[in-house]
């Protein structure tokens, strides 16, 4: 049986139940949406933190693994403000949901779609500048290393096995040890297999965090390096230019609200 759509007014002060129904199913969705968009981010944190380096380092950068357990949580918790607004709207009747859904499919929120947009584009903007700060050392390193840097020296310690070297998919050993410089020693990997024990002279990285935790042994992998990081740059800049828009189109939808009402 098809249920007819309410009205503006039967959903509103009019018909109390029916308002607060259609309240619990766009929470309900909002929250279902949040959980998906933080699932799908979280899949990604962990992609990053994982395969670009926990494979190589033994562990990835602890800014990311934050960011990941960040995402995890808001998961978590958009799951369960779902449920719960699933089990509190369930105490309506089947066909007080039905009319609900009906009117919010027919009616969307344009106040939360206008949030949502908001979020949407800050969501993007802070994922594309988090991915811009870890993969910069990459493009820093690599000019370097083109441009002829420093040199240090690289002590190997063990072999491993890693996965996010060859463009091609395939896995190879690659060594990790201690990269000495004037200002220290900082834990490093050299991306091919090399005899353990026997230190050798490497170009030193100006960054040796995020992506410049690998060391280069090659103007393949220079070049390889900057232009995976131009690419998150690039999306960074196209991010912040799609949050700008929003709020700029938001600034002026509000000087238009509070323009129709002085006017009124």
């Amino acid at each position: 049986m098809r249920v007819p759509p309410p009205s503006a007014a039967s959903a509103g002060d009019q018909d109390p139940p029916l308002s607060a129904a259609v309240h619990l199913v766009r929470r309900r969705r909002r929250w279902g949406w949040t959980a998906l968009g933080g699932f799908l981010a979280f899949l990604v944190a962990m992609s990053v933190y994982s395969n670009q380096y926990s494979d190589a380092t033994d562990s990835g950068p602890a800014a990311v693994l934050a960011i990941a357990m960040a995402l995890a949580a808001l998961t978590v918790t958009g799951v369960v403000m779902a449920v719960v607004t699933s089990l509190v709207l369930r105490r309506q009747s089947a066909a007080q949901r039905a009319r609900a859904v009906s009117y919010v499919d027919r009616q969307p929120d344009r106040r939360s779609a206008r949030s949502s947009g908001l979020a949407l584009a800050s969501g993007l903007l802070v994922i594309a500048l988090g991915s811009a700060v870890l993969f910069l050392p990459g493009l820093v390193d690599g000019a370097s290393y083109l441009a002829g840097g420093k040199t240090a020296t690289f002590v190997p310690q063990s072999h491993e096995v890693s996965c996010s070297y060859r463009g091609n998919g395939g896995c190879s050993t690659v060594t990790i040890g201690i990269l000495r410089t004037a200002d220290g020693s900082v834990r490093s990997t050299w991306p091919d297999e090399v005899p353990l024990g026997r230190p050798f002279g490497v170009r030193e990285p100006v960054w040796t965090w995020g992506l410049g935790s690998a060391l280069i042994d090659g103007d393949g992998i220079a070049v390889g390096a900057a232009l995976i990081s131009l690419l998150f740059d690039g999306l960074l800049v196209l991010a912040a230019i799609y949050f700008i828009k929003v709020v700029r189109r938001r600034v002026r939808q509000a000087q238009g609200t509070a323009a129709r009402q002085q006017g009124g």
